[in-house]
């Protein structure tokens, strides 16, 4: 805890990574005392790394899928804990040993940000931007296979940030091209096949790229203004319960991080770290 550097690991160099148009977005999986990183370069797809010293455990060999943007989801599918990686070229789910389980290749969108999402019943929520849209990805016997796929103006859908589930919905902020719902936070069905939607927020707000998350009770959300919202879901219907600029607003749309009552927010310029208690924004509050 002193700041001292530990150890680096070089993914282009020792895995042969190609750094994605836009840099590198991906976030670091924490499992236990190690890492689980996903190089997705000619020498390794995953690998796993002790936390403390940098050694290596296993990797995973590349079946031919890029980096993306996205990161490593760690779930339980077909009956076993598994790593999944949404990579450019598909979707492979890895065994805590580093053994390929599986590997689909029908959701194969150009530019991946968003992660996969748990949900009920061995299946997996998709979504990537720029038209592309959402899926259903299920894994069994040992295989994986879309079982739902369709356009961000036919339902949820996400360009950039991660899609929440809680309680059997999954909330998610619409894409740009999502037509009357562009840039809305919807709710919806996470066991219908098709995760219908069940509630959009209010027509007078449009999110934009931005973060969320969802504390407590409430969502906070940062637009592309840099503008912080507070939102409530109670009853099928959200509510904008407070707003507050806090950013610039010059790409806003790095992922926020919250501890003991203390929100960081950041856009391309400036990172700052909010006091939710003293601002009045805290977890049940206005």
């Amino acid at each position: 805890m002193t700041g001292e550097l530990l150890w680096t690991r070089d993914l282009v160099a020792e895995y042969g990574s190609v750094i994605p148009q836009w840099y590198a977005g991906q976030c670091v999986l924490a499992d236990g005392e190690d890492v689980i990183l996903a190089p997705a370069g000619t020498e390794a797809l995953l690998c796993r790394v002790n936390a403390r010293t940098g050694e290596e455990r296993w990797r995973t060999p590349n079946p031919g899928l890029a980096m993306s943007h996205s990161s490593v989801l760690k779930c339980a599918l077909d009956g076993e804990e598994t790593y999944v990686y949404v990579g450019i070229g598909g979707v492979a789910g890895i065994g805590m040993d580093g053994t390929l389980r599986w590997l689909n290749t029908e959701w194969a969108p150009p530019v991946a940000a968003p992660s996969p999402v748990a949900l009920s019943g061995n299946r997996l929520f998709l979504s990537a931007g720029y038209g592309y849209g959402g899926a259903v990805l299920e894994v069994r016997d040992g295989e994986a296979r879309v079982i739902q796929r369709w356009k961000a103006n036919k339902g949820l859908s996400s360009e950039q940030q991660t899609a929440i589930v809680r309680d059997g919905i999954i909330f998610g902020i619409m894409p740009k091209d999502a037509g009357a719902s562009r840039q809305k936070m919807l709710a919806c069905d996470a066991a219908s096949d098709t995760l219908c939607v069940l509630a959009e927020s209010p027509p007078d707000v449009r999110f934009g790229l931005g973060p969320y998350l969802l504390i407590g009770e409430r969502f906070y959300i940062v637009d592309d203004d840099g503008v912080l919202y507070t939102m409530a879901f109670e009853g099928n219907a959200f509510a904008v319960t407070a707003r507050h600029k806090v950013l610039p607003g010059h790409d806003s749309w790095g992922p926020m991080a919250y501890a003991d009552g203390f929100l960081i927010v950041r856009d391309a310029t400036r990172m700052t770290c909010l006091d939710l208690r003293q601002r009045g924004l805290t977890a049940g509050g206005e």
